[in-house]
């Protein structure tokens, strides 16, 4: 037998082939059957006593327990209710006091203003024990009825948001750097992680603590699963169905009928048998509890219970509304019941006669009938009751039946006809001889039309009721109903056809005027039509509120007339000019405004119409595009009219469009009263209330009142009590009388916002003396007083005038001329009577809602006029009511109230008010749930792409890339490129040489002279200065006189080459004078000026530029407030830094500065778009922190900008973290992580593989795999115009290599010290490596980079066709950086997260990036992912799944690498992180599992995968720091998940733990400090990554310890072994055998200790693996003799092979696996 004699099992003489011949050892032989007997007897009756002594100890406990909890709630509930009593009291006692003192007090609330700083606090938390959590444990406590849950989950609200902003006040106050985070954490994470985690870790602990205290099952079971399920829900709702359809098919439901179902399954079974255990014969108590519950439900079933609620009592018209509540469509709904009437006649218990039992409404059968019982009872409900099997068709329809379900949703205008006929076909599956369809369609028909049915209500129908009888004047419930869906296109067609509409309701157009436009010049006509396509630039208000414009470049006249000629000739080319269609674009703006109707178009486009009278009747179209890219773009205007042959053209095809339409999105008042007259029984009577056009004047907008925020006025948003009736009536006639109510400056200023959406800021109001002054172009109201309510009123009055032109009113000159001389003198003379009308205006309006009385007196005659505009527009007329009373109560109430008022005593708000106000403002919701967290994790710069996004919704079209301030910046991120461009390059645009050739023609030897050369010109050029010193200027410190610098001049011109060489240097410094020109930092006369002053200038202690080299990774100090490019020359007698060094760093330098000063010009310019001065607005002054201003760089000056908070921090990336000293300590560990791991062999050849793959699948531009990636390879190395042109667009570091790297230090190095290649590796290898890396990973890059220059748009334009886009080199830039991953993209608080942890920021950009291509192109993304990711993992899996090589490979190397068998080994390719992981791990899984179960074998299954999931995806929060030391102190291996020492090493001493290829240094450290060997290895791994591997391999070569371990094979060096593995050598079957062992053993141990056998213990597994394990020992001693014996290395490498072999098919055999070939 040879060695394998070492394997006999110990105490035995059975060779190692016989270790499985028994597993069971023979218990001893007792002295007699009837001493054993006895035993056996006598220990079952010790079990029972001790028992029922447990039980009984148990009991007590529990009991005590649950008591102790319920009076600690109780306590708390009694405390919380005597605080505020005591606050009440202490109220009440101030309140008194101050009553006694003289003051006033509000006597139906005496407290009230007289609160402490708790009053608020008590009273929340009184709410929160009475109400708040016993709410919220009832709202996660399974098995309540939905309602009461519903209920329960809303009073639980304001508790949930008070915990939670407290415990965020408390991380802000314990200096949280990231206090959302850890808020999160703390509510949502922590509540699920710590109970799982329990559970998992101590199962025995956590259930006995559960029994111990049942109440605990109410935050350790029913929360986290409440949370789970919620999480789950959003994420399915959120899940595009491209994505979902796929994971339920694939994923969820094979894991649902395989794994769930039978555990379920298994579950009840278990259940069953137990409680049956207790039905003996009578026995138990049980059965009277039996009885009763059976005659309990009888009695129920033969009560006349009352329906529920919301419920009539009709079954046909309840089981009809429930599946309209359960989603389906009111035709599906009917088709259905239909179908029921049919099968069942609703009777939830009938029986078939047919032979197959079928049973229940629909008369399910067989599997269908036992799944609608298994639905009732996991659901506990009943399966006899109607709701239960109406729901369960629901069910059905979603998951076994969804076929029925899809082919229901094919046609969305189906009839209950058609729904009756599919639901029969596909989902009953009648005998087609006795469908009897008739019957179904029938009662479809009926109960869609509404024929013996009630309405339907709900709980939603219910509280509109109640908010309407609660404040009927108040209620806006307009959002609960659509009157639109009252009417469908085919019956108002219908109406406009048959002559319920009667023609005299349509407008008339000026046939006179038409007929004189007939006769003008043909161009005189085009210029008619140009002027009104040009108006209608701007913008017009249609009656939804929404803003219709036609989009062009009006800079551009061929834009224009292009414009006009598709209105007036159409979009043919050909076309010539129609008469009707010119004409009609007077009409656009008209038709837009008051159309009679607006049509969706079954293209998704917006069609208005109006149909105008007149001799030749016409019908006028105009449509509107809803993309979002160009969202509210006029399309086209056409013209249908009347003619001699054709009368009534234009009603058919007002008739014709209006059937063919998708939707009707709104018709006018005047046509929808005659529909309603006629459908009510009215009689139709003729109105004129459309004859004559209304005054477009007092019209601006259909909806004059609703706008955004920079738009027009907004409609009342949250009207106090007296906006119930008008403001006269409420304020009693008189609204001078003070009506008790403190009105505040705050309050003011909330309410103009509120009710007119205007902006007001304080300061900054330019011309001295000016109170303030309103911006029509950026819609703010400044005033140089804060919240000064006269200077408010007034230039409210002219923000109002803007939207209303009221002051375009002729008439009323000579009454605002008199007001306004009367009150300013002549200081409005020079404006004209256009100023002084529009001052009029402004002073009126002030009037009219501060003091009507005046207004009425100084402004009659417009007083009348103003009246008579608020009676026909209600919404403006309740909004200047509204402000009226405020502003008249503000100079009617007290001094001492009016300076209450200006004293901010904090919010009166309770929570639930403030958490109702947070969620109605759904922009506030949505910036602080995604867009503050996407900004914080993922990207600084969002802010900014937000900005972009409101522009370009404003705008209506998208930014060029020139144009997008977010662009900018993600591309200034690359600034650090352009500068080494212009030192390696030059620029041949400017005529400049590379720095690097200027200074090549220097010997390195003579660098020093050459310097000290140009420090002698410049000092020359100070001397000479201080000669011609302009009066008042001090003279310049200079070290050396005018005589010394010229024979120091004069010695180093003896070198032919310094005079040259030195004006080159001189020529490059000029460039970058000029550079700072063009981005505006310097004027051209001050870069002259400098030139004459200093001819021969080089930097002394950066004088010329601002020091701003330090930001590696081109965020700089952000893109405002950049400091001045120059400074004032003083001189200095301190020596100079090397001249050369200091060029080198101010081109960093400058090229930072004029970067990022070119973004903030960039976002400057959004100031010019109308409507965003509450965005960006230019003031004048300083800028300042405390208002939020900016300076930007124009022409040499700075000029001043205001913005908001969020857009202020993003443009100067604030950044409020701070690096402390523990940080920067922690920070050390990370950066030696990442460059061990992107500078080691594996990680420079792996990672294009990794980006190739990526790439494929996110290039937009056709990348080719290997193709490409050998390309860019090619492009990196020759450097060519590609590359310069690459450094200088932008693109450049977004490479992971490039976080870390100093950029200016390797500048310098490589200009000024010229190392060769073969001294860089030997003198800074890391810097070769670091090289190397950035080759790979920039190969990728630049091939796409060259990809969109060259113009392809896709791989098939790539391959198959010759048209070609060229994109810009911006465009190029910006796709290049995102073509993989572009590490420069941080979240504002995650920088020092990043620091300290290896790659935090990597695992949150390549999530974000797969989140942000998936939702930009997801059908695009199912197709790639498809072809390169899944496809092959699946072909793979198959060629690999019966190789026991593969089988045997640990799992985690399968789950990140695709495997390729081949002879001798196995060949890894990377999978990409995240797309590899969730589209090619997991259906491997899925399949293996799947295999496995066919094969009735054990596998791994889906064990860990949530894990690498997770590991993929989320990035990791422990310090890098502390990983390597965790994993050592608990032996276990984070990245791989297994031991680091295995467990037949464990009991050794620990400076023996070591192996074959243990290095020698990890062996001497170990056997010095008596410490494992394997957990040194692992440390410094971890700390250093593969580099820090290959330094102990190049160690262990060199001390000689290869000399005398195990050969290595060419697969096993470094490097190659990134894509190859080893068989057998890392075996999973040996892991899995420990693992279970270890398992077993901890089940025996503990079943031991309880007397009883554990759950999951299988003896005959137990002793299979002991046996194994026991196998391991002796083949591991084995390992060791031969490792120690003087074998060869070939030999010992055989041996150890051989040796591992059999280890590998003992485990095997032990698992149940096939043998080995």
């Amino acid at each position: 037998m040879g060695y394998f004699d070492e394997f006999q099992r110990a105490g035995g003489n059975t060779g190692g082939e016989r270790y499985f011949d028994e597993f069971k050892n023979q218990p001893p032989q007792d002295s007699s059957l009837l001493d054993k007997a006895k035993g056996f007897l006598n220990s079952i009756d010790d079990a029972y006593e001790e028992g029922r002594a447990a039980r009984k100890a148990q009991w007590e406990k529990t009991k005590a327990n649950v008591w102790n909890t319920l009076s600690d709630y109780a306590s708390n509930a009694g405390q919380a209710i005597e605080n505020y009593g005591n606050e009440i009291a202490a109220a009440g006692e101030r309140a008194f006091a101050a009553y006694k003192n003289g003051d006033s007090i509000n006597m139906e609330d005496p407290t009230q203003g007289y609160e402490s700083e708790n009053y608020n606090r008590a009273k929340m938390n009184v709410y929160n024990e009475l109400v708040g959590k016993p709410a919220g444990y009832t709202a996660i406590t399974p098995g309540m009825p939905g309602i009461v849950r519903m209920a329960g989950g809303a009073l639980a609200v304001p508790t949930l948001v008070d915990s939670t902003m407290q415990a965020y006040d408390q991380n802000i106050a314990n200096d949280d750097g990231t206090p959302v985070i850890s808020t999160a954490k703390g509510a949502l994470l922590d509540p699920v992680i710590n109970p799982i985690k329990e559970a998992v870790t101590n199962p025995g602990e956590y259930v006995q603590s559960l029994v111990d205290n049942p109440l605990e099952a109410w935050d350790k079971v029913f929360l986290p699963g409440a949370i789970i399920h919620g999480a789950a829900k959003g994420i399915k709702k959120a899940t595009p169905k491209s994505i979902s359809e796929p994971i339920r098919e694939h994923i969820t439901e094979p894991f649902n009928e395989h794994v769930i179902d039978p555990v379920k399954s298994g579950l009840a079974n278990a259940k069953g048998r137990f409680f049956d255990s207790f039905k003996r014969g009578g026995e138990t108590g049980f059965d009277d509890l039996a009885r009763d519950t059976e005659m309990g439900t009888q009695a129920f079933r033969e009560t006349n219970l009352p329906p529920e609620y919301g419920e009539t009592g009709d079954i046909k018209t309840d089981v009809y509304n429930r599946l309209r509540q359960n989603g389906f469509t009111d035709s599906e709904a009917a088709g259905i019941t239909g179908n029921i009437a049919q099968e069942s006649m609703f009777d939830t218990e009938a029986l078939s006669k047919d032979g197959y039992n079928s049973h229940g409404l629909v008369q399910w059968t067989g599997d269908r009938k036992a799944h609608l019982e298994q639905f009732a009872r996991e659901n506990g409900l009943d399966p006899k009751d109607w709701r239960t099997q109406v729901d369960f068709i629901s069910e059905e329809m979603n998951t076994t039946e969804r076929a029925a379900f899809e082919a229901l949703r094919k046609n969305p205008n189906i009839t209950p006809e058609e729904a009756a006929h599919i639901v029969r076909e596909q989902y009953e599956r009648p005998d087609p001889a006795v469908a009897n369809d008739a019957y179904r369609q029938q009662v479809a028909r009926e109960v869609y039309d509404g024929r013996n049915i009630r309405p339907m209500q709900n709980s939603l129908n219910d509280f509109a009721e109640d908010v309407k009888q609660a404040a009927p004047e108040e209620a806006n419930l307009n959002f609960m109903k659509d009157s639109m869906k009252d009417i469908t296109p085919e019956e108002l067609s219908n109406r406009i056809k048959d002559g319920t509409i009667p023609k005299e309701v349509f407008r008339t157009y000026d046939e006179a005027e038409y007929n004189a436009f007939k006769d003008l010049p043909e161009k005189q006509k085009f210029k008619y039509a140009s002027d009104q396509t040009i108006a209608l630039k701007d913008g017009v208000h249609d009656p939804m509120g929404d803003v219709v414009k036609v989009i062009f470049d009006d800079s551009n006249q061929k834009a224009i007339d292009d414009v006009t000629n598709a209105f007036v000739s159409g979009h043919d080319a050909h076309a010539t000019l129609s008469d009707r269609r010119a004409f009609a674009t007077g009409l656009i703006k008209d038709t837009i405004e008051r159309p009679d109707v607006i049509l969706r178009q079954k293209n998704g486009r917006k069609m208005y119409s109006s149909y105008w009278r007149g001799g030749d009747n016409m019908l006028h179209q105009v449509i509107v595009s809803m993309d979002k890219a160009d969202h509210g773009k006029i399309i086209s205007s056409n013209v249908a009219a009347d003619g001699p042959r054709h009368r009534g053209n234009a009603m058919r095809r007002f008739v014709y469009n209006t059937k063919n339409a998708d939707s009707i999105l709104y018709v006018d008042d005047s046509i929808m009263g005659k529909i309603r007259a006629r459908q009510s029984g009215d009689p139709l009577q003729a109105s004129g209330d459309r004859v004559s056009p209304r005054d477009p004047s007092l019209h601006p907008s259909g909806n004059s009142i609703v706008a955004e925020e920079a738009g027009k006025v907004k409609l009342p948003g949250d009207e106090r009590s007296f906006m119930a009736r008008p403001v006269e009536e409420a304020a009693g006639n008189d609204l001078t009388t003070w009506q008790g109510e403190t009105i505040s400056r705050k309050q003011i200023l909330d309410d103009v916002n509120s009710i007119f959406g205007a902006t007001i800021k304080k300061g900054r109001v330019g011309k001295k003396g000016t109170s303030g002054w309103y911006n029509p172009k950026t819609d703010v109201i400044r005033t140089r007083t804060f919240g000064d309510p006269r200077t408010v009123m007034h230039e409210l009055g002219h923000y109002v005038d803007a939207r209303f032109k009221f002051s375009n009113r002729p008439g009323f000159d000579t009454e605002f001329s008199n007001v306004i001389h009367k009150r300013f003198g002549n200081a409005y003379n020079k404006g004209g009577i256009k100023t002084i009308r529009k001052e009029g205006i402004a002073e009126f309006f002030h009037d009219y809602v501060t003091s009507r009385k005046k207004a009425a007196a100084e402004f009659p005659t417009f007083y009348k006029e103003f009246k008579q505009i608020l009676e026909g527009d209600k919404d403006l007329h309740a909004a200047v009511d509204k402000l009226s009373y405020v502003g008249h109560q503000w100079y009617a109430q007290p001094v001492w109230e009016r300076m209450k008022g200006s004293v901010s005593f904090g919010s009166k708000e309770n929570l639930l008010q403030k958490t109702l106000k947070f969620f109605k403002d759904s922009k506030e919701v949505a910036r602080k749930v995604y867009h503050e967290p996407y900004t914080t994790m993922v990207d600084e710069l969002h802010p900014l792409e937000e900005l972009i996004g409101e522009v370009e919704k404003r705008t209506g079209r998208k930014l060029r890339i020139e144009e997008n301030a977010f662009k900018q910046a993600w591309l200034a991120r690359g600034w650090a490129g352009k500068a080494e461009a212009l030192l390696q390059h030059g620029d041949k645009r400017l005529g400049v040489k590379a720095f690097k050739d200027v200074i090549r023609q220097i010997p390195e030897n003579r660098f020093e002279d050459f310097s000290t050369y140009l420090t002698a010109l410049r000092e020359l050029d100070m001397n000479k200065w201080n000669e011609v010193l302009p009066l008042g200027e001090e003279p310049l410190i200079t070290r050396f006189t005018k005589a010394e610098c010229f024979e120091a001049i004069k010695h180093y011109e003896k070198s032919p080459v310094f005079k040259k060489a030195a004006a080159e240097v001189h020529k490059y410094s000029d460039t970058l004078l000029h550079l700072a020109v063009e981005g505006g930092m310097l004027t051209a006369r001050a870069a002259a000026d400098m030139k004459a002053k200093y001819p021969h200038y080089v930097p002394f202690f950066r004088e010329f530029y601002e020091a701003a080299e330090a930001q590696r990774n081109g965020t700089g100090k952000g893109f405002a407030n950049v400091g001045a490019v120059t400074k004032k020359m003083r001189g200095s007698t301190l020596d100079v830094v090397d001249p050369l060094e200091g060029i080198i760093r101010n081109t960093f330098s400058i090229m930072s500065a004029i970067e990022r000063n070119k973004v903030g010009q960039s976002i400057v310019k959004l100031a010019n778009v109308d409507g965003m001065g509450a965005l960006i607005e230019k003031v004048s002054g300083a800028a300042k922190v405390t208002d939020h201003s900016f300076s930007v760089w124009k022409n040499g000056k700075k000029v001043v900008y205001n913005t908001t908070p969020e857009l202020y921090q993003a443009f100067k990336m604030l950044n409020p973290e701070g690096a402390n000293m523990f940080t920067k300590l922690l920070s050390y560990p990370a950066k030696w992580l990442r460059a061990g791991a992107t500078l080691g062999p594996e990680f420079i050849l792996r990672n294009p593989v990794r980006d190739m793959i990526s790439a494929t699948i996110y290039s937009k531009h056709g990348f080719i795999p290997v193709v490409d990636t050998l390309k860019g390879l090619g492009l990196y190395l020759q450097k060519g115009n590609t590359y310069w042109e690459y450094m200088r667009s932008g693109a450049s570091q977004a490479n992971l290599v490039s976080l870390d790297r100093n950029y200016l230090s390797g500048q310098m190095r490589d200009l000024l010290q010229r190392p060769s290649v073969k001294k860089m590796i030997t003198t800074n290898p890391i810097e070769v490596l670091r090289g190397l890396s950035e080759a790979t990973e920039m190969a990728t890059r630049l091939a796409e980079f060259h990809n969109v220059r060259k113009g392809y748009t896709g791989i098939g334009n790539r391959l198959f066709s010759r048209k070609r886009n060229p994109g810009s080199i911006q465009e190029a830039a910006l796709e290049s950086r995102d073509v993989t991953l572009d590490f420069s993209r941080i979240g504002s608080h995650t920088k020092s997260l990043n620091k300290t942890i290896a790659f935090f920021n990597a695992a949150i950009q390549g999530t974000d990036k797969m989140f942000r291509e998936w939702k930009a192109n997801p059908l695009d993304m199912t197709v790639k992912t498809a072809m390169w990711i899944t496809l092959p993992s699946v072909l793979l899996w198959e060629l690999n799944k019966d190789d026991p090589r593969y089988q045997e490979l640990p799992q985690w190397q399968k789950d990140i690498f695709w495997i390729i068998p081949t002879k001798d080994t196995l060949i890894k390719i990377p999978k990409p992180f995240e797309l590899g992981i969730l589209f090619g791990t997991v259906p491997e899984r899925m399949l293996q599992w799947d295999y496995d179960k066919k094969r009735k074998q054990k596998g791994v299954g889906f064990k860990g995968l949530a894990g690498s999931v997770l590991d993929s995806m989320a990035p990791s929060f422990l310090p890098t720091a502390l990983v390597p030391a965790i994993e050592a102190v608990t032996n276990h291996s984070i990245f791989m998940g297994r031991d680091i020492v295995p467990q037949s090493q464990q009991n050794t001493i620990p400076e023996l733990q070591y192996g074959p290829y243990t290095s020698a240094v990890g062996r001497k450290i170990g056997e010095t400090f008596g410490v494992s060997p394997r957990k040194i290895d692992n440390t410094i791994r971890g700390y250093g990554g593969s580099l820090a591997g290959l330094g102990l391999t190049l160690t262990d070569q060199m001390v000689g310890l290869d000399e005398t371990r195990p050969a290595k094979r060419i697969s096993e060096m470094p490097g190659i072994r990134g894509f190859t593995a080893t068989p057998y050598s890392s075996s999973e079957s040996v892991q899995e055998v420990y693992d279970a062992y270890d398992r077993q053993l901890k089940l025996f141990n503990a079943g031991r200790e309880l007397h009883r056998r554990m759950d999951g213990f299988d003896p005959r597994e137990f002793e299979q693996m002991k046996n194994a394990v026991k196998a391991f020992q002796n083949i591991n001693l084995a390992k060791k003799a031969v490792m120690k014996s003087n074998l060869s290395s070939e030999a010992k490498r055989k041996r150890l092979d051989e040796i591992q072999m059999s280890q590998v098919r003992i485990a095997r055999k032990a698992l149940g696996k096939g043998d080995i070939k």
